[in-house]
């Protein structure tokens, strides 16, 4: 779906429109564990929610690169991005075991009181990227490629 927009809406606002809304359902995952109010129904439609919104950038993320540098120099700024996807998923897992404060990184326990917190990390993170598409990336909408 983010792929057939992306086109019409433009790279840009699609990317940090994607991270916003990513953004917002981590932040409601968090409000509504740390009320109390979650079920199972509504924690599973906000995690799908949340999944859609981030696959759906980094899907808008590798051809943007590709129009943001040109062929060659964008090749290297899309390797470059996904690395940094694959850092995160180490480093991730990594910051929960530290924000739960658990004394075994490589097998945490997770506790109830360190979840919300958690999310709200993970909802600052696409803040942040939301950032870096509106701040430093140029829109190539409507431009021709190099």
């Amino acid at each position: 779906v983010v792929a057939m927009i992306a086109p019409k809406l433009g790279r840009r606002r699609s990317g940090a429109t994607c991270a916003i809304a990513a953004a917002a359902s981590l932040a409601a995952i968090a409000i509504t564990t740390h009320l109390g109010a979650t079920s199972g129904n509504v924690m599973i439609a906000l995690i799908a929610m949340t999944s859609f919104f981030c696959e759906g950038g980094l899907a808008n993320l590798a051809p943007f690169a590709i129009e943001q540098y040109g062929a060659r120099l964008g090749a290297r700024a899309a390797g470059l991005a996904q690395a940094a996807s694959g850092i995160g998923r180490i480093v991730g897992p990594l910051i929960l075991a530290l924000m739960a404060g658990a004394s075994n990184i490589v097998a945490p326990a997770m506790t109830q009181a360190a979840i919300a917190p958690t999310f709200l990390v993970f909802a600052g993170c696409m803040i942040c990227v939301a950032l870096a598409f509106l701040l430093l990336a140029e829109e190539m909408h409507g431009r021709r490629m190099a």
